[in-house]
């Protein structure tokens, strides 16, 4: 039996809210590692094996300090790896991982943190590499703004010219200056309160466990809500209490630390209320179009991006297609189809459905009903014709088929079996 212990919204936020206003330690005992506890993002490693499910700790059952978890599901057995897990602070948010799963990066919205960690070559294993042997992560943290929500990748790098001693360029045979390769993670970070969007470097010093964080923040958009990467070093954010969507793009300079970010464009977004509500963000194939959820009113917007050329130039980007979703749309999963447009298909948080968009009419060609509270959706392995949601209210992971993409079967759900405390 799956562990009821939903709770309504006003009870997600009280506990952030009590977080902002007190210093105080909350009491209680460290996150489980045997159960989800309102289980919000996730993440596949690429060799398709292994899932990763970020705990919340919504409720503050749990410390705060370590109440949340970073679990590991084996997808060949079904069963969750205790012995794997790891914790970390309350309120986690997005995950994501870098180019070669090496590396991954929690936005931390309770402790206003990147949580950073890495990962065994075959991805059964996470770890702080600044504390060895621990099964928390409490190390590998680098502070940020306050609430960071969401959280976008890209691996980019620079070029700095080697210079002598005397500051003066060094030459190769050739008699051109000579530069050296820097590569990076590069962190696209949305903060709900104060507006702020931030954009974080992440270096590697070779015979140093540390990273090299480097970071900057500006107020651009009214409650920022997901970000997402475009071309080069361009992203897109959606706005909560905006009236608008913001491309931007971070200043870096040769030494590939971050000095400042620029403001490519806002996209006006019609809206029978004074603001829209954005909340996911996802591009279609090759990025000709975005993709938003909107919960004010409940709907799917469509932007045309296919301008988007580099940054700097976000061309003429616009709303051309604006549909209805049932109440409170959350995330989004982009499915690719042979011989056919690729499908979306949407989670609707309060109404506990997943809708299936095909995006080119638009219209909901089809509905599944799945537990209670659907955030987050993921692809399986390719080739598993599956895909993964997780179930905030009822502390589980479903397992839905989409052999024919237009009508999803329910298959099981990944969770463990505990009475209500």
């Amino acid at each position: 039996m799956i562990r009821q212990r939903c709770i309504p919204p006003i009870c997600i936020l009280l506990p952030i809210l009590l977080l902002a206003a007190c210093a105080t330690e909350f009491p209680g005992d460290p996150a489980p590692l045997d159960v989800f506890e309102y289980p919000a993002s996730i993440a596949l490693h690429p060799n398709g094996r292994y899932l990763y499910v970020l705990s919340t700790n919504a409720d503050l059952l749990y410390r705060q300090t370590d109440g949340g978890a970073l679990h590991v599901v084996d997808l060949q057995t079904g069963a969750m790896l205790p012995e794997a897990t790891v914790r970390l602070a309350s309120f986690a948010g997005a995950l994501v991982l870098n180019h070669d799963a090496s590396r991954g990066y929690i936005a931390g919205r309770g402790d206003s943190t990147i949580t950073w960690f890495d990962l065994s070559n075959d991805g059964a294993s996470l770890s702080c590499p600044l504390e060895s042997g621990s099964k928390n992560l409490s190390k590998c943290r680098f502070e940020i703004a306050e609430e960071p929500t969401g959280l976008a990748y890209v691996r980019s790098y620079r070029e700095q010219p080697l210079l002598d001693p005397l500051g003066r360029p060094i030459l190769d045979e050739q008699g051109q200056p000579r530069v050296q390769r820097i590569d990076f993670d590069l962190l696209g970070v949305a903060h709900l309160r104060r507006s702020r969007v931030s954009f974080v470097t992440v270096l590697d010093t070779p015979g140093i466990a540390t990273p090299v964080f480097s970071s900057t923040t500006a107020a651009v958009i009214d409650g920022p809500s997901d970000i997402i990467a475009s071309r080069g070093e361009t992203f897109f954010v959606s706005g909560r209490l905006a009236s608008s969507l913001l491309a931007c793009h971070p200043a870096i300079g040769s030494d590939g630390r971050v000095q400042g970010v620029f403001l490519d464009a806002q996209v006006n977004v019609p809206t029978p209320f004074s603001s829209y509500e954005g909340r996911a963000l996802r591009f279609g194939p090759r990025q000709e179009r975005l993709f938003v959820t909107n919960q004010a009113p409940n709907s799917l917007l469509v932007f045309d991006t296919s301008a988007v050329a580099t940054q700097g130039n976000p061309g003429n980007t616009r709303l051309i297609a604006m549909m209805d979703l049932p109440r409170d749309p959350n995330r989004m999963l982009l499915v690719e189809r042979e011989d056919a447009e690729p499908l979306l298909y949407i989670t609707s948080f309060r109404q506990d459905v997943i809708s299936v968009v095909d995006p080119a009419i638009p219209a909901i060609i089809g509905e599944l009903p799945v537990g209670d509270g659907p955030y987050e959706l993921i692809a399986g392995p390719e080739g598993s014709q599956r895909i993964y949601v997780s179930h905030f209210r009822e502390h589980s992971i479903g397992v839905i088929d989409i052999s024919d993409p237009a009508a999803p079967v329910w298959l099981d759900s990944i969770a463990t079996a505990r009475t209500s405390p």
